[in-house]
């Protein structure tokens, strides 16, 4: 009965699991396309992690997926609330490009830009 309660940890998830966290993060949201979406973040941060540059602040892991998940899941709250007054939200696709940049963007160097962009437009 002791192997039910043993403690897990998030931080060395593979791609597979970590899209399932993602996704089921997403489903409790309410994102339809929460499959897809999670896909798309676990490939797109194995990408950055071997595509851009390496230092030492980049971190491609658990953390940041569950940020952007937050991220997405903040903004999509916030178009709700909007939509009602103005008939028009943002889709899910959109949300995740938003939250990719709010999240990712900020701690990129000058060089590696152009390969996250190069990246992200491919989503």
């Amino acid at each position: 009965s002791k192997a039910l309660f043993r403690p897990t940890t998030l931080g060395n998830l593979s791609g597979e699991n970590l899209a399932t966290v993602c996704e089921a993060r997403l489903i409790s949201a309410g994102f339809t396309e929460a499959r897809s979406l999670a896909s798309k973040i676990s490939c797109l941060l194995r990408l950055f992690q071997t595509q851009l540059s390496h230092q030492r602040h980049y971190s491609f892991a658990v953390w940041s997926a569950m940020a952007i998940v937050k991220r997405m899941i903040l903004l999509r709250k916030n178009d709700l609330a909007g939509t009602l007054s103005s008939g028009c939200g943002r889709g899910d696709e959109q949300l995740l490009l938003l939250a990719l940049d709010d999240c990712i963007l900020p701690s990129l160097l000058h060089c590696d830009m152009l390969t996250y962009k190069r990246l992200v437009s491919e989503v």
